[in-house]
């Protein structure tokens, strides 16, 4: 049964591009433990979402299928988790390359709660728990979860939006 994290584990992979990486170093660099990074690729692999080359041995994003989950799945299988208002990490419609795209709202922003955020609205419990941290390390990472949110927690118009980021995020060529 796939897990939250499982997906954070495929979309860190499939924005590595072609970098090398190992289970250990994802792990670092998610937060998780190397055992709960190693039992969401296998996850991953039962799933579709993630495929290990025979020859090279190598795990490789099933992107189409990563995408497509994404885009029609992830919100109804991990859905939007409001909170009571604290200060965070924007998430969502407040992630400010976001907020370009789109008419602004007075409605307060989401935020993943974190003690180093800068930004307080309603909190958004994020995919998984350590999602803030990872986020603060890998950029590109945090765009992706923080458009999620949006598909996840956002009105019409928002969900469009962020689906075509996510695919223009995660098409091969990144």
């Amino acid at each position: 049964m796939l897990k939250s994290q499982d997906v954070v584990i495929a979309l860190k992979i499939a924005l590595s591009a072609d970098a090398p990486w190992t289970q250990s170093q994802l792990a670092y660099e998610l937060g998780m433990s190397a055992s709960e990074v190693n039992a969401g690729i296998r996850r991953g692999i039962a799933c579709e979402l993630l495929h290990r080359d025979r020859d090279t041995r190598k795990v490789l994003v099933l992107r189409h299928n990563l995408l497509e989950f994404v885009l029609h799945g992830l919100r109804y299988v991990f859905p939007a988790e409001r909170g009571a208002p604290a200060r965070g990490l924007a998430t969502g419609v407040a992630l400010d390359k976001f907020r370009s795209l789109l008419v602004r709202s007075s409605d307060p922003p989401p935020v993943w709660p974190d003690t180093n955020g800068r930004t307080r609205g309603y909190t958004l419990k994020p995919l998984y728990p350590s999602v803030p941290f990872a986020a603060q390390r890998d950029e590109k990472l945090y765009e992706v979860l923080a458009m999620i949110d949006a598909l996840r927690d956002g009105l019409g118009a928002e969900r469009e939006t962020a689906a075509v980021e996510i695919s223009r995020l995660l098409s091969p060529a990144t």
